[in-house]
């Protein structure tokens, strides 16, 4: 998995979908009213199994030569 290390306690990774989907999605419908005037593409996240695929499909896109920009947050 890529990471990167901001300090001791904080990193940066790549989501894996199917163990960071349940997670994710409850953190998006949490905050979905403040979300959407800025992320409009959570409209469409209407279940974790919608989160995973959307992992699923950002994270692929890292590893194609078309790659031209990820929605990950």
């Amino acid at each position: 998995m890529l990471t990167y290390k901001i300090d001791d306690e904080i990193y940066l990774s790549l989501p894996r979908p199917e163990i960071d989907s349940t997670a994710l999605f409850k953190l998006i419908n949490d905050s979905r009213n403040e979300l959407i005037p800025w992320l409009p593409w959570v409209l469409k996240i209407k279940s974790i199994a919608d989160e995973r695929e959307t992992l699923k499909r950002n994270t692929h896109s890292l590893d194609t030569t078309d790659f031209k920009s990820s929605h990950l947050v």
